[in-house]
């Protein structure tokens, strides 16, 4: 596929495609949290709340993360997960992960570091992403 298809197919879906990206970034967001590379850090929210718990960090990336948003980067590859159903889950699904990591880093770090918004308006799109599909289905 050359660019200029990659962007006509963009453009021909747009929700599918924001879908895509956010999946895309919490499915290796989430593998990178799992992985011995992550790195604890004051301002690291997950690493403050489980800094004693490898294992709640490892569940915390594989169930929040990485297991709403295979359902979408499936989609990209099987005609089974393209269905509305699937992408109505995933995007609650990540709603619901992004939104768990924005509360987290409300809670422990507070309204100081404004990292927080950004994954406030990430929730938002999810949740309008997921509004979306459920209209569609209905």
């Amino acid at each position: 596929m050359s660019v200029s298809q990659g962007i006509l197919r963009i453009s021909n879906k747009p929700m599918e495609s924001i879908q895509g990206v956010i999946a895309t970034s919490c499915f290796f967001f989430g593998l990178y949290v799992l992985s011995p590379f992550y790195v604890q850090g004051a301002i690291s929210s997950i690493s403050v709340v489980f800094s004693d718990s490898t294992i709640g960090r490892m569940s915390v990336g594989l169930f929040f993360f990485v297991l709403p948003a295979l359902p979408t980067i499936l989609g990209f590859f099987y005609e089974r997960y393209r269905t509305l159903k699937w992408r109505s889950r995933s995007a609650f699904y990540m709603f619901v992960g992004i939104s768990f990591l924005t509360c987290l880093r409300l809670i422990t770090l507070g309204f100081t570091p404004l990292i927080w918004v950004f994954y406030l308006s990430l929730g938002i799109i999810s949740a309008i992403l997921y509004l979306y599909w459920k209209a569609r289905d209905a």
